[in-house]
């Protein structure tokens, strides 16, 4: 047997922030853990600490959920235990996710949540989208409705049998000195957030990547 693990994050960004106060719930983000120490997790998050709109499949560290900016997080974290190749099921599909250089956020339908209700374009993801399909695939989690929809309340709610803390985790240094802490400068991080916006609209008019974003040109 082996365990996963399925954080709620109280993100301290301002989009975090936005979206607690649209949804009224006190969790804004959503990661999946492979190992024990929960040291790494996995997610669809931004790329670069001030570049708050280009986001895609993320390696987390405990100091991104703050920024870097505090030494505690405010988390619900469930802990799953599964066999051997429900576990591999659910790795092999990280890793999958992780090298395939196609895959972005899903902005759009973050934005549109509470009037649509979820929709998912051409290869994106949101945090709470990525983590469900990664329970569906293994057939830990019998989901009513496409996963995409859901909200991280509802998870929650699914995932009680299994709390495994509901308070803190420090922070510590991990980190800290990773590519994602390096900021860019206020002209790069314009450019980049306004390419990603026009990758998203391109996805949902044309259902596959631009030729830009597959070049590497965001």
């Amino acid at each position: 047997m082996k365990n996963l693990y399925v954080m709620f994050t109280r993100t301290s960004t301002i989009i975090g922030k936005m979206i607690r106060a649209v949804t009224r719930y006190e969790f804004s983000h959503v990661s999946l853990a492979l190992s024990d120490d929960l040291r790494e997790f996995y997610s669809f998050a931004r790329k670069k600490v001030n570049v708050p709109l280009y986001a895609g499949f993320v390696k987390e560290k405990r100091s991104y959920f703050t920024l870097g900016k505090e030494n505690r997080t405010r988390v619900k974290i469930f802990k799953i235990p599964v066999e051997d190749s429900v576990y591999e099921q659910v790795k092999s599909f990280v890793m999958q996710t992780a090298n395939d250089k196609e895959v972005i956020y899903n902005l759009f339908s973050l934005i549109t949540m509470p009037i649509l209700h979820g929709f998912q374009p051409y290869k994106q993801y949101t945090c709470i989208g990525f983590t469900n399909e990664a329970l569906a695939r293994a057939g830990i989690v019998k989901f009513n409705k496409p996963t995409y929809k859901y909200t991280p309340k509802e998870l929650e709610k699914i995932l009680k049998p299994y709390l495994f803390l509901d308070g803190y985790i420090s922070n510590g240094t991990d980190g800290l000195d990773d590519e994602y802490f390096k900021p860019a400068g206020v002209k790069s991080a314009i450019i980049i957030n306004a390419l990603f916006v026009y990758e998203c609209i391109y996805r949902l008019i044309n259902k596959k990547p631009s030729k830009r974003y597959i070049d590497g040109n965001v």
